[in-house]
């Protein structure tokens, strides 16, 4: 029954030999992601300023200071883009959940590839965070918690805050590709993982489409953890005792954005309404407060209870079978 029980805990990974050195694949990788960015950015105004002006950096802050989110202008901004954004991402999750079905092994090219999409995620939340922060400093943000988070100052409004969650919204397209890095490499894709990717960028759509002042606490929170997240993931060698700190940093991200939303309903509700729109509120209030719930739940699932079960372990208990859904890494945000 032991011998059993060790076999269902643990599964040996094979992989097939990497088809061209690391180097390589991380180019691979690198060529791809750039190429769909200038699909994205072809036609855009910065785009052209910046190219017309010869590349001059000077004309592409001018651009991002004086960028605007235009429903049906910005690229990427309709609704019409939205679905079919998540309409490609179910159907390509099950042509890759047929590949990896067919195989017995995991090809030899995921290691690499997927090490380099982990830190250039690690790199772009960085990014986001200083942007957002420096935009925020800019737009005098920061002076008191009625302009950081209810409204902000009409005159003198730099872009850079818009811009910065602008690429953050793009950004949660790439963040589909964590499914298919853990398809593909066998692992289980638990539901937690399901719900969140595939309602947070709709959820950042509404927040840019209404113009909800919380942006930088609650889209700063979420790079700060995304840059400790995926550093972790392209890194995980002798750091999994991060993984409860990491959720317990995402749990305190949802607290936090669950108390600005909350605020910023009340005072609608007290005749004094913030900017955004009375339904983006409620978006937000109940998909942070279904995240909150099933992070907690996935923490103490995971944490917990494993700490309780050890503590009978010791005392002479048989271990059990664990499910593939708690052998997962900590969940993606």
């Amino acid at each position: 029954m032991k011998a059993k029980a060790n076999s269902t805990l643990k599964k040996k990974v094979v992989y097939d030999p990497a088809p061209a050195p690391d180097v390589v694949l991380y180019g691979a990788y690198f060529a791809v992601v750039g190429t769909i960015g200038l699909g994205l950015a072809y036609g855009s105004s910065t785009l052209n300023d910046f190219v017309s002006s010869g590349f001059s950096f000077n004309s592409l802050k001018e651009s991002i200071d004086n960028f605007h989110w235009n429903r049906g202008v910005t690229h990427g901004s309709t609704l019409t883009f939205l679905a079919a954004v998540h309409i490609v991402y179910i159907i390509l999750l099950q042509l890759v959940q047929a590949y990896s079905n067919q195989r017995k092994t995991i090809p030899g090219w995921v290691p690499a590839t997927r090490k380099a999409h982990n830190v250039f995620l690690a790199g772009l939340s960085a990014f986001m965070l200083v942007a957002l922060v420096v935009g925020g400093i800019m737009d005098n943000r920061f002076s008191s918690f009625y302009r950081f988070g209810c409204q902000r100052e009409v005159e003198n409004q730099n872009g850079l805050t818009v811009w910065a969650m602008y690429i953050f919204y793009l950004s949660k397209m790439l963040e589909f590709i964590d499914t298919f890095f853990l398809i593909i490499s066998k692992k289980k894709v638990i539901l937690l993982h399901k719900v969140h990717h595939l309602t947070t960028m709709s959820l950042v759509w509404h927040s840019l489409n209404s113009n909800l002042p919380s942006e930088i606490i609650c889209g700063g929170l979420n790079c700060f953890v995304h840059t400790l997240m995926y550093a972790y993931y392209a890194f995980p060698e002798g750091n999994r005792w991060l993984r409860q700190y990491m959720t317990s940093t995402q749990i305190l991200q949802f607290v936090f954005c669950l108390i600005a939303l909350c605020g910023a309903f009340i005072s609608r509700a007290q005749g004094s309404p913030c900017q955004g729109t009375v339904g983006a509120e409620i978006h937000g209030i109940i998909m942070y407060g279904v995240y909150l719930a099933m992070f907690a739940a996935f923490f103490v699932s995971n944490y917990c209870k494993k700490k309780s079960k050890k503590g009978n372990k010791k005392e002479g208990d048989q271990p059990q079978p664990v499910s593939e859904a708690r052998k997962s890494k900590a969940p993606a945000v």
